[in-house]
């Protein structure tokens, strides 16, 4: 049975613990509000270029059709994918689950892939297993602005125009708000424009095709930096519940600390009280 001293230093530990756990759970929920408003933005822009860009891509124009889809072969046939995670980990099962669902994405392709990524966890998961990364963008943190992407999305969208790769697609936890934190991957290329209606005859000033290759770089900046923005929000929801769940969890082991403390503390005086009795009864006895 451990002593009084060890369950009182054993409770000290625990609410300490528990103190770091709450500033941890508060720091999270204040970075993912304050970022909301940025991923808001974020939303709505990205959401419009990227329609405006299907419209585009919708048009019966062979100009604008080689620019969106080059037609690959031998190295082409490849999956360029980008893998976003939290460095810091702490977030419940949410790297993994992206990282799984990543992995299988990434075995439904017979071309091979090549990884990219953006966090520790995903970048640590990936050569564990084996699996080479071409590249990875660690550095970049929650306040990450375009500018920090460009270098990704141009690596993507020189790699896709010079038929290094067939596809490019992102894998990250998708989060709006209100809504549940959802791992998915999404391709980015080629356009899908299957849902795109068609438009009705336009004049266009510069022409089309111009103006898909002047978009489409911008457009793939934004919805990477989209999908980033996504998942560091996802990141910090994430970890405020996880923080939450461990800061209720410590709490109750304090209670079952300090009970099972009263308890010893009661068997010690009851004992000492037998003790003090049996003396008593040897003196007057003798």
């Amino acid at each position: 049975m451990p002593s009084l001293r060890d369950i009182r230093s054993h409770i000290r530990s625990v609410t300490g613990i528990s103190q770091v756990i709450h500033a941890m759970e508060a720091v999270s929920s204040v970075t993912a509000h304050r970022m909301q408003e940025r991923l808001d933005n974020s939303i709505a822009y990205t959401d419009s270029a990227w329609r405006m860009l299907g419209l585009l891509a919708s048009l019966d124009d062979p100009d604008v059709t080689s620019s969106l889809a080059p037609e690959t072969s031998g190295a082409g046939d490849r999956t360029c994918l980008l893998l976003v995670t939290s460095s810091r980990g702490m977030t419940g099962g949410q790297d993994q689950s992206v990282i799984r669902v990543a992995l299988e994405y990434a075995q439904g392709l017979a071309d091979g892939v090549e990884f990219h990524t953006i966090g520790s966890q995903g970048h640590s998961a990936l050569l564990h297993r084996g699996l080479p990364v071409a590249a990875d963008w660690s550095q970049l943190s929650s306040h990450v602005q375009m500018d920090e992407i460009a270098p990704i999305s141009t690596y993507m969208l020189r790699g896709y125009r010079d038929r290094a790769f067939a596809q490019v697609a992102i894998a990250y936890t998708q989060y709006r708000d209100g809504a549940r934190l959802k791992p998915t991957v999404r391709r980015l290329l080629p356009l899908d424009v299957a849902r795109t209606p068609r438009l009705r005859q336009f004049y266009f000033e510069p022409d089309a095709a111009t103006l898909v290759d002047t978009l489409l770089p911008r457009v793939l900046q934004s919805a990477v930096h989209l999908a980033v923005l996504e998942a560091f929000s996802a990141e910090n929801v994430a970890r405020a519940v996880a923080m939450r769940s461990a800061g209720t969890n410590a709490q109750e082991l304090v209670e079952h600390l300090r009970l099972n403390y009263n308890k010893t503390r009661q068997q010690t005086i009851t004992a000492e009280m037998n003790e003090v009795s049996s003396a008593l009864s040897l003196e007057n006895g003798s």
